[in-house]
């Protein structure tokens, strides 16, 4: 399931598409596009253009007709946060694979609030994240980190997600635990608090003096 709405919905799509049906000169194209679905310069998906040789790209077809892969895959658009922690709580892996740093993704913690720890691009503020979320978790269950490089991403991806399917087949007690203890409206307001109490001893202090 993928949710979430934006420019590179569509063109999304139109390649999932293209790899069921095997048409190369559409995936090309959508490649070859890239950026400019986004308002921006046209500059190509450079995570993708390892895919236009003819042989990987056969080989992409071939996986996508083995699993049945356009019939598998739901495109969810917009979910609002009422509805998120439902469809997480299904989920047997939660996936941000952002390749333009984030400042800190919400759905990070909202997947730990439901026992799913989330596997994601290791840049921006969900490196930020990981570093302080993987040493509070068991060894087993600190392989999230996803490198961003064209290079690595995909290949990273599949061994990360792979690993997690067969490790988390019950909700991660440490996740929820952490989620409830940092991220939680209760944890925010103390959080909250000590700061608000920390600048006004501050600044009682300095009026004293």
């Amino acid at each position: 399931i993928i949710a979430g709405e934006g420019s590179f919905r569509e063109p999304l799509e139109l390649l999932l598409r293209s790899i069921a049906r095997g048409d190369k000169t559409l995936f090309d194209r959508i490649v070859n596009i890239g950026w400019q679905f986004d308002h921006k310069p046209r500059q190509p998906l450079v995570h993708l253009e390892q895919f236009t040789d003819d042989a990987r790209f056969n080989e992409l077809h071939d996986n996508a007709a083995a699993c049945d892969l356009s019939s598998r895959v739901t495109f969810a658009g917009f979910l609002d946060h009422s509805q998120l922690p439902e469809l997480l709580s299904r989920a047997s892996a939660t996936v941000l694979p952002s390749v333009i740093p984030e400042a800190y993704p919400l759905a990070l913690a909202e997947s730990l609030a439901v026992g799913i720890p989330p596997i994601a691009t290791d840049i921006g503020g969900a490196k930020a994240f990981f570093d302080e979320l993987l040493p509070t978790l068991r060894p087993g269950h600190r392989n999230l980190r996803v490198r961003s490089e064209p290079s690595e991403l995909v290949s990273d991806l599949t061994d990360v997600v792979s690993h997690n399917l067969r490790l988390f087949k019950e909700p991660d007690v440490d996740a929820i635990r952490y989620a409830r203890d940092n991220y939680s409206w209760e944890s925010i307001a103390r959080k909250l608090t000590r700061l608000y109490e920390r600048c006004t001893g501050a600044g009682a202090t300095l009026r004293a003096s």
